[in-house]
């Protein structure tokens, strides 16, 4: 039975919304001109995320000499980048440790394949780009590229057996085998979730395209990057087996992407290594 439409944009509209901090942080960083200042005037009056935002950066995982005690020092300290990856993680890490049956993960498993993707696209990007991505989004995007799943998820367990004769019988990607069962592909909704978020759409594209880098027919440069990356970082994942579910296997290593952003095996293999060691300590920081 397809999932309706109407069902869709309930369950999306029903999904909890970053909170407007968030989206507006992710504007603001989205400019490299933004000031410290700028950036302090967002978040200072959010009591709960200033206590959080210092928890993190006084936390093992920055290994801190000093404690930090202010808002100002701490934003000082993360810099742009870091900061937007903190608040991202807060922000999703509720949202994304919810099993998902239709998917076949247990608790955690979803935040565990997000967050290794995002750290990976942040790695595996080029430190002499000559034009780098803004800050925070690469690791955003990799966050949130698999989002529709928790969407789609209920509607997948109800066409389990279905998809699973599906895998048996032919050779098809799974996100085209959800378009065939369900109308709808985890990707295009989270395309779906972003653009209803009102984040930029560079990232709702890095959701749609992200299993099919190729299909992207736009023509700005930094949004087929993102894209590139995250499908990098999401094969790379998916073979390192964090948060791997029933689709894990029907993705495919896209070797001519690797090729076209100057990929070679052993940086992929030495952000692999990166991703394992790293995973662990985001684990123990967002799950106290």
């Amino acid at each position: 039975m397809k999932a309706e439409l109407i069902d869709v944009v309930d369950n999306i509209q029903n999904l909890r919304v970053l909170p407007a901090t968030t989206v507006r942080l992710i504007s603001l960083l989205s400019d490299p001109s933004t000031s410290i200042d700028e950036i302090l005037k967002v978040i200072q009056y959010d009591q709960n995320l200033t206590i959080q935002v210092l928890k993190i950066c006084n936390s093992a995982y920055f290994g801190l000499t000093r404690k930090i005690n202010s808002l100002r020092e701490a934003v000082i300290y993360l810099g742009a980048k870091n900061l937007m990856n903190v608040v991202m993680g807060l922000h999703c890490n509720a949202m994304l440790q919810q099993p998902q049956k239709g998917y076949g993960l247990l608790p955690g498993m979803l935040w565990r394949h997000s967050t290794a993707v995002a750290i990976a696209a942040d790695k595996l990007v080029d430190k002499n780009d000559k034009n780098p991505t803004p800050a925070g989004l690469l690791f955003t995007a990799g966050l949130l590229h698999d989002i529709g799943k928790v969407i789609l998820d209920q509607a997948l367990a109800n066409n389990y057996l279905e998809i699973l004769e599906k895998l048996e019988s032919t050779s098809k990607q799974f996100n085209e085998l959800e378009r065939e069962v369900l109308g709808y592909s985890h990707d295009d909704v989270g395309e779906m979730v972003l653009l209803h978020w009102q984040l930029p759409e560079m990232l709702a594209s890095v959701c749609r395209y992200h299993h099919d880098p190729d299909k992207y027919e736009g023509q700005d440069p930094q949004v087929r990057h993102l894209v590139d990356l995250v499908h990098m970082a999401d094969s790379l994942v998916i073979s390192l087996g964090l948060g791997v579910g029933i689709d894990g296997l029907r993705y495919e290593f896209n070797s001519a992407i690797a090729e076209r952003n100057k990929l070679t095996h052993e940086k992929i293999d030495q952000v692999g290594s990166e991703v394992l060691l790293e995973i662990k300590s985001l684990e123990q920081i967002y799950q106290e």
